[in-house]
């Protein structure tokens, strides 16, 4: 009992955060459709492991479906944390409320900087996205209809398997048709690395300054590979986030106008990069109606 007033302050804090938000959409048809009642029992599974036996490390991740026999859209829901930290039990409860909206979701973890660098958390995800399809049956999943999404780091990783077309360096050896994706969700996203010349994250990511390695810079960018074959993008952002400036996602969001890619931005105003993740009720509501849209309604 203690801990209510606590409780009750935070609850008041994240309403009033929730009614100072922006949201700028690419298509002025987009509507606010009302989600669809949540499932009313969720089956999660555990521990499964998704990387090929002779992997340089296990990885795992926990499947969320809604206990029933019908088949749902899937997305792949990837931790932040720097590329180098945390865990996907950081991502359980957003795991849960997609979830519940109905659609699986496989929240995974993968290898950290700076042991591991660039460009091998991309070959994790898209390793995790071809055993998704390829366990499509055991779990009712839709394997033509994976959205990807994840939260700062997480984002970039998101994007990356968005952007990342047939014919790019990044899409060998573990790319291919099987880890395309039909939407992708981000929040707090580093679309572009090119603009931390020198910022701590991403030099343990890439192994080096921009100075040293430009090359890495620009192919480690989401940014970098946009076309107007990308799936739809929705990016959510806090207003006064200072590690992941605003400029991202809006530059991210021109460059997917000038290509023609279906996209929205939903600004969170008065949020910083770490309080726009644990006050994401709102941002996350629509982008589950962004990923209704794009799913489902086909």
């Amino acid at each position: 009992m203690r801990n209510t007033p606590y409780k009750a302050a935070l609850i008041l804090i994240g309403l009033a955060l929730a009614s100072c938000s922006q949201h700028i959409v690419s298509n002025p048809e987009v509507s606010n459709a009302p989600l669809a009642n949540p499932a009313k029992q969720l089956q999660k599974i555990s521990n499964l492991s998704y990387s090929p036996a002779d992997w340089p490390k296990v990885l795992q991740g926990d499947i969320y479906r809604p206990d029933n026999t019908e088949i749902y859209p899937g997305v792949l829901l990837i931790h932040g944390g720097g590329w180098s930290s945390r865990s996907r039990q950081d991502t359980d409860k957003l795991a849960q409320q997609i979830a519940e909206r109905g659609y699986v979701v496989f929240n995974i973890s993968h290898r950290f900087a700076p042991q591991h660098q660039f460009p091998e958390q991309i070959y994790d995800v898209q390793l995790a996205i071809k055993w998704f399809r390829q366990h499509a049956n055991d779990y009712q999943l839709d394997p033509n209809k994976i959205a990807s999404w994840g939260y700062s780091s997480g984002a970039h990783l998101a994007a990356m398997l968005g952007s990342v077309s047939e014919g790019d360096p990044i899409d060998k050896p573990h790319g291919g048709p099987q880890t395309r994706v039909q939407a992708v969700v981000g929040g707090g996203t580093p679309a572009d690395l090119r603009k931390y010349p020198d910022g701590k994250l991403v030099e343990r990511f890439l192994g080096g300054t921009q100075a040293e390695k430009p090359a890495a810079y620009a192919a480690a960018s989401p940014a970098y590979y946009v076309t107007p074959n990308d799936p739809p993008v929705f990016l959510y952002h806090g207003s006064l986030d200072t590690l992941v400036k605003p400029n991202q996602p809006l530059d991210f969001k021109k460059l997917l106008d000038n290509a023609g890619v279906a996209n929205e931005l939903y600004i969170q105003k008065f949020r910083g990069h770490t309080t726009a993740f644990l006050f994401d009720g709102a941002a996350v509501k629509k982008a589950i109606q962004f990923l209704d849209r794009h799913l489902k309604n086909q």
